[in-house]
């Protein structure tokens, strides 16, 4: 049995490391590529297909936030999830200004800012409805 020296020993080291970092790579895109192909199978028979364009949204990324690596599936258009969010979040202020403007009416007792700011609030909410 030959001896290693401490030089030597720690370059094998390396090596292990980059070649298990290699590995992991290897087998979390074989996954995602196996979640990818599965996901749009699954889309082609539900739900109904209509254009595609969600089946050929659907991708497999490898992704290491903060040094933890994961496979991540993804499906639709990033776009339309940040518009969806911004639309909550004007919902949100306006709301907050309906409220405010009715409860002007209130302290103000004035029945018609209230019956405005009804009003306005009802034309937020019937969409949800």
């Amino acid at each position: 049995m030959s001896q290693l020296s401490f030089d030597d020993f720690l370059k094998r080291v390396r090596e292990a490391d980059n070649r298990l970092l290699d590995e992991l790579e290897r087998i979390l895109t074989i996954s995602a590529l196996s979640m990818e192909r599965e996901a749009k199978l699954n889309a082609t028979s539900y739900p109904k297909v209509r254009t595609g364009r969600l089946r050929s949204s659907i991708t497999g990324l490898i992704d290491a936030p903060m040094g933890s690596p994961r496979v991540v599936l993804r499906a639709g258009d990033l776009l339309q999830v940040v518009m969806s969010i911004m639309r909550t979040l004007l919902n949100l202020v306006l709301g907050l200004f309906v409220l405010v403007f009715f409860l002007a009416g209130l302290y103000l007792q004035k029945e018609s800012v209230c019956l405005i700011g009804y009003l306005l609030f009802l034309m937020l909410v019937w969409d949800d409805l």
